[in-house]
């Protein structure tokens, strides 16, 4: 389950992460390999079979499929889907020829990074989440940092240029990846605060939180660009 969500996220890094284009590049995939098998077999040595080798060694646990170590594929990948685009477009067919460009634009209106130029696009901004500690006047003494944003906590606090800033949210516990937050937080008689950053899958944030409501209930919520900040206090 997890190389078939990583080989779908190569798709994805390939031509957009939205339903449509990774259906329609998985097609185009199928086809140009065909076509290649079919006209050129020779160049499946090249294009293909390292490919396959890389899906056999993470099958086997000996590779990863993370993005950053399997960018070469990405080249190779998109020269099978143009071969299976040039075979689609030879089709004499104004009625997939007009489906072929719909679903092209759709895509790249929705996978396209123009925006960026007219509005903020933020990822792991855990300065709003500070700054919104702040305003309510958290303490570091109150806070809880998840082991994920650990190091962008330490970061700012204790090495930024501009550290001072936040000088009220130092010595927050930092948690550990195994930490269990109900045991953390059984004797706990104020309100806390717990600050998450970054992916926080929703299987994580259902695990801490149920781990949190053993013994304290929600009292506040933060949320902006992939930032979190939950306030709880005790169970009266």
């Amino acid at each position: 389950m997890h190389n078939g969500n990583r080989l779908l996220s190569i798709m994805g890094q390939m031509g957009g992460f939205t339903i449509l284009p990774l259906i329609f590049n998985i097609l185009l995939l199928l086809v140009g390999t065909y076509q290649v098998l079919k006209t050129k077999k020779e160049l499946i040595w090249l294009f293909g079979f390292p490919m396959l080798l890389v899906v056999v060694a993470a099958a086997i646990r000996q590779y990863s499929l993370i993005e950053r170590v399997i960018l070469f594929m990405l080249p190779l990948g998109l020269v099978l889907i143009g071969f299976g685009m040039e075979k689609i477009m030879r089709v004499k067919s104004v009625v997939l020829m007009v489906v072929v460009c719909l679903v092209g634009l759709v895509s790249i209106k929705n996978n396209g990074m123009l925006g960026i130029l007219s509005r903020y696009y933020g990822f792991h901004e855990i300065t709003l989440g500070m700054s919104y500690l702040k305003q309510h006047q958290v303490r570091g003494s109150h806070l809880f940092i998840h082991d994920g944003c650990a190091p962008t906590y330490i970061y700012y606090t204790q090495l930024h240029p501009d550290k001072k800033e936040w000088e009220e949210l130092n010595g927050a516990k930092i948690l550990n990846w195994d930490s269990d937050y109900s045991a953390e937080t059984k004797d706990i008689r104020d309100t806390v605060y717990f600050l998450y950053t970054g992916g926080f899958p929703p299987e994580e944030r259902t695990k801490r939180t149920s781990q949190i409501e053993v013994n304290m209930k929600q009292v506040d919520y933060f949320e902006k660009y992939v930032c979190f900040v939950y306030g709880y206090a005790p169970k009266e």
